[in-house]
């Protein structure tokens, strides 16, 4: 469950649609982008039931249309041992795509371009279950790094999990909050730079 809860927001760290004026980005996806969040996780099933740590996303590179992102979480429990990822992203046939690693051959599907009221689409299927998503509207929102304007709000279902999700325009995701049987997650972003 707690693998399930980081993935989710480790999965649409930048993710990107248009408004349905075209004209806003929701995943701005270039180089030098970074995004930093503040993160804290509860596990009622742990005896450490609040884990804080920072988040911090960067797009390093760009393989063809794949956007390589890398990530790294330094936690303030020092029990925890910080660690680096890296995953893809990319925008193919209305669809923004996530991949685990370069060779992954079946990527989430994050987003179903454009972004439209009551749209839904199947993110992953499990044998387990799948995970959907479901466009719920438009908000403004006001975490640590600023306030935001018509932020699409997201909500993913599945997998024993429900999460919510903010998209602002030009700056991508700001803030995500997940909730499972044991477990809860909650992430906002703190800083943004396109250098």
């Amino acid at each position: 469950m707690k693998k399930t809860l980081l993935f989710i927001p480790a999965l649409i760290l930048i993710i990107s649609c248009t408004a349905d004026d075209d004209t806003a980005d929701y995943h701005p996806l270039a180089v030098g982008y970074s995004w930093e969040y503040d993160v804290i996780q509860t596990d009622s099933q742990t005896q450490t039931a609040v884990q804080i740590s920072t988040i911090t996303a960067e797009v390093v590179s760009s393989h063809g249309t794949l956007f390589e992102q890398v990530t790294s979480t330094d936690w303030e429990d020092t029990s925890t041992t910080a660690w680096l990822d890296t995953s893809y992203l990319q925008e193919r046939g209305g669809n923004v795509l996530f991949y685990n690693d370069i060779n992954d051959s079946e990527p989430d599907t994050l987003l179903v371009l454009p972004l439209v009221l009551g749209n839904t689409w199947t993110v992953r299927i499990e044998p387990w279950g799948s995970m959907t998503g479901e466009v719920l509207g438009l908000e403004d929102l006001a975490v640590p790094a600023g306030t935001f304007t018509e932020c699409w709000r997201i909500q993913y279902t599945g997998l024993d999990d429900t999460g919510y999700s903010w998209f602002a325009p030009d700056v991508g995701l700001i803030k995500h909050e997940a909730a499972g049987p044991t477990t809860a997650f909650s992430k906002e972003l703190t800083d943004f730079s396109t250098q």
